[in-house]
């Protein structure tokens, strides 16, 4: 897995000069994320008692440490300000719920994260995309704090592109499929090869042009690059350096005013 430097992103840009340390800013990034896909508070069973010690980890990583000194008066108040309006683990109560969206939390910020190991990485996305990984399912997690993991799973794409995180391989041959969604909307718009080659994608975020060609030699599928020209136009993939991803929707790629009235949640996913 490659590591790769992305232009200065606009979240980048609008905290600029608030002292910020790289884990506050990627702790707000991840809460604008989550909050951008809308939740809603949901009364559940959740199994507790089976908590995954990972979690309880990412938990405990997340709690400030007493004796760390370490001087944010210069940034704390603009922190909180920048991130006032975003939803944080805080909004839920202790228990259940606030472990899920901990674990949703933290392993969201594990897959598109630039600092992230290669293994941690991998183990993260796995839980996100391949059904019933670990002892409490991404699933249930998402249904505790009124995710839809779909959607999330789309949006996880999106920042992949956004940060250009390339991957050496694809995500997991178990993963869960594209939103079916997304595959009737393709399918209305173009043909089954726009299909294919927008499933290949998918499952392999960043593949190269090289490695779509090769795949469309292998099934028969003509014109791989206006296959590509066309999912563009709507955002359902995006480029990055030669690298592909399925986005969904494509924000940078639309006109002002569209831009302006786009909101991830609004999406049937």
């Amino acid at each position: 897995m490659i590591e790769n430097t992305q232009l200065e992103s606009p979240l980048n840009k609008n905290i600029e000069g608030m002292n910020l340390s790289q884990e506050e800013i990627d702790k707000i990034e991840v809460q604008q994320m989550l909050d951008s896909i809308s939740f809603s508070f949901n009364d559940i069973e959740f199994p507790e008692n089976e908590i995954d010690d990972e979690f309880r980890e990412a938990r405990s990583a997340s709690e400030p440490q007493k004796n760390q000194k370490e001087d944010r008066s210069h940034s704390k108040s603009s922190m909180e300000n920048f991130a006032a309006d975003v939803v944080t683990a805080e909004d839920f109560d202790e228990g259940p719920e606030r472990m899920a969206f901990e674990a949703v939390f933290e392993h969201s910020r594990n897959c598109f994260n630039k600092k992230t190991a290669k293994t941690k990485r991998i183990n993260s996305l796995t839980w996100v995309f391949v059904p019933n990984t670990g002892k409490i399912p991404y699933d249930l997690c998402c249904e505790a704090i009124g995710v839809r993991p779909n959607l999330l799973r789309v949006r996880i794409q999106y920042e992949l592109f956004q940060k250009w995180i390339v991957l050496s391989d694809p995500i997991h041959f178990l993963m869960e499929p594209l939103p079916g969604s997304f595959e009737a909307e393709i399918m209305y718009n173009y043909t089954e090869d726009h299909l294919k080659v927008a499933k290949k994608i998918w499952q392999h975020p960043s593949i190269d042009t090289v490695r779509i060609f090769s795949f469309c030699d292998e099934h028969k599928i003509a014109n791989p690059m206006k296959i590509l020209e066309k999912l563009s136009e709507v955002g359902n993939i995006s480029n990055q350096m030669d690298y592909w991803y399925f986005t969904g929707r494509n924000p940078q790629d639309m006109n002002l005013s569209k831009r302006n009235y786009f909101r991830w949640s609004s999406l049937s996913v």
